[in-house]
């Protein structure tokens, strides 16, 4: 890659590239003006990641969190996580203010009643779902362009959330019994892959598997998965180990079927790779 290109990297990548030269798959795209937009000018804003009204909210305004990168599949060992930061302090980094003033605050006043809810019974209804799936999709967008982790969410990805969802987003729910403080993450990508003997070495399937987007965001009890599959992946050959929210399903799940486990890092994001995907 060309130094001039190099240089307008995110500082993890041209870090790699300076120690190593090599990057494993990902989108290389320059910094740009707005993660969320095409605007190349106007005014910047301070978009945290986690709202303050949120985390007022939860009374985490003293919360420290340790963000997770990189989970080994085997036994769940945190293999690599960043220093301890206040929770307050974790900011999305280039963002317009139209963005922020725009849809993303709209977006923050529609999730509050959902995010917030004492109590969540029934089926999770298409608007709740909607609202949720963007927001924790928003969420990982913001974490993965800022946080040093591969980017792997690319610009027309990106951009699409400004009128709804993303075409290749997947994203569910799960609940945790308890946790440490009310907020956690991860960055991660697809655990286990069920693939037939003769791809098991084919490049291509390689690749696939490694932009593949998998995070986890926790919010007090409540944890989404975002999942970004690249084409020419399905989403019907995707088992998240949650309750899928996004796309909508025929029958929505309730509330009351969405699964608890002890950890928010406890399920296991599997694909089922078939012949077709590869034609």
């Amino acid at each position: 890659m060309g130094g001039e290109r190099s240089s307008r990297l995110r500082g993890f990548d041209r870090n790699l590239l300076r120690n190593s030269g090599y990057l494993e798959e990902r989108v290389l795209e320059a910094v740009p003006f707005c993660w969320f937009c095409a605007a190349r000018t106007g005014k910047k804003a301070r978009e945290h990641v986690f709202p303050q009204w949120l985390i007022k909210h939860y009374g985490a305004q003293r919360e420290y969190v340790t963000p997770v990168r990189v989970r080994v599949p085997l036994g769940g060992a945190v293999a690599s996580a960043r220093p301890r930061m206040p929770i307050s302090s974790v900011l999305a980094g280039e963002v317009c203010a139209r963005c922020n003033n725009g849809w993303m605050s709209t977006l923050e006043t529609e999730v509050a009643p959902v995010l917030t809810a004492s109590r969540r019974r029934g089926v999770v209804s298409d608007a709740d779902a909607l609202v949720l799936a963007r927001w924790f999709t928003k969420t990982a967008v913001a974490l993965n362009v800022s946080m040093p982790f591969r980017l792997l969410f690319d610009a027309p990805t990106r951009h699409s959330l400004a009128g709804g969802m993303p075409s290749n987003v997947a994203v569910g729910l799960s609940k945790v019994r308890s946790g440490h403080g009310a907020f956690d993450w991860v960055q991660s990508v697809i655990q286990s892959a069920h693939i037939p003997d003769h791809l098991v070495m084919n490049g291509r399937v390689r690749d696939l598997l490694a932009r593949a987007y998998v995070g986890r965001i926790r919010v007090d009890r409540l944890v989404g998965t975002v999942v970004v599959l690249p084409g020419p992946l399905r989403f019907d050959q995707l088992n998240m180990g949650v309750a899928q929210i996004w796309p909508i399903m025929d029958r929505q799940p309730t509330w009351g079927a969405v699964p608890t486990y002890d950890h928010y890092l406890d399920h296991v994001v599997e694909a089922y790779f078939v012949d077709s995907w590869l034609v």
